[in-house]
């Protein structure tokens, strides 16, 4: 569960975010959605501890996050960010292992149970053939579902997503919504993204980031609702 508790984020004059009080459950699949620039990608890396508040504070499992280890925070919640950062020359296997650094020992080495949840995961995913292949030599597709891997095989009760469907077909993008909502069932899930129908078929919560806030929608007729709300803030929506 994270808390949010009069949240101010900012970017010198720019002010992007402003939450008196919001709280996500323990389990369940958000979307956030909001225009381009709008700051979905900023509050995502706030909420993962990336990005520091002007004001306010947030609570992990009723728990201040500065609170947290660091060792701690990375067993509890796992962040994909748009925009990875990955080693060419790294094996797919080799990335996705980088997700159970938070649990192994001081040297460092994975274990039988780490090795048998890596290949669990790419199987599910049905990424198996890319353990051997270079990263770098992946198409951007093929790296966003290692890298879904990679925060999969964390084993966190939360996870940040931003953007994980962006490279992929709409079959993948589909079935990418469709794992999340399973998922959500044990889990908590915050996903930014700009998939407005998949996010209305699969989602629990669609959150809206518009004028500084968070606006909750029911995810049927979600749509309709953005679009009335876009035509009422346009600056070119004529007043009468």
């Amino acid at each position: 569960m994270i808390s949010c508790e009069g949240l101010l984020l900012q970017y010198g004059e720019r002010r992007l975010l402003s939450l008196p009080n919001f709280q996500f459950e323990e389990k369940g699949f958000y979307v956030i959605l909001g225009r381009n620039g709008s700051g979905k990608s900023s509050f995502l890396r706030l909420l993962a501890g990336l990005e520091q508040p002007q004001a306010g504070q947030l609570f992990l499992q009723n728990k201040p996050y500065s609170a947290w280890k660091r060792s701690d925070f990375a067993q509890e919640l796992a962040l994909l960010q748009s925009k990875q950062s990955t080693t060419a020359f790294m094996r797919g296997e080799e990335y996705v292992s980088l997700g159970r650094h938070p649990y192994l020992a001081w040297h460092g080495l994975l274990g039988q149970k780490d090795r048998q949840r890596i290949r669990e995961v790419m199987q599910t995913l049905q990424i198996e053939e890319l353990a051997q292949a270079k990263v770098g030599q992946c198409s951007d597709g093929e790296k966003q579902l290692l890298g879904l891997a990679r925060v999969l095989v964390q084993d966190t009760p939360i996870l940040l997503l931003d953007e994980i469907s962006a490279h992929l077909d709409f079959i993948n993008k589909k079935q990418s919504f469709q794992r999340l909502k399973t998922l959500a069932q044990k889990k908590l899930i915050i996903l930014v993204s700009h998939e407005l129908a998949l996010a209305e078929a699969f989602a629990d919560h669609i959150l809206l980031l518009e004028n500084q806030g968070l606006l909750a929608l029911a995810p049927q007729g979600a749509s309709q609702k953005i679009e009335e709300i876009f035509e009422q803030t346009s600056p070119y929506h004529a007043k009468t």
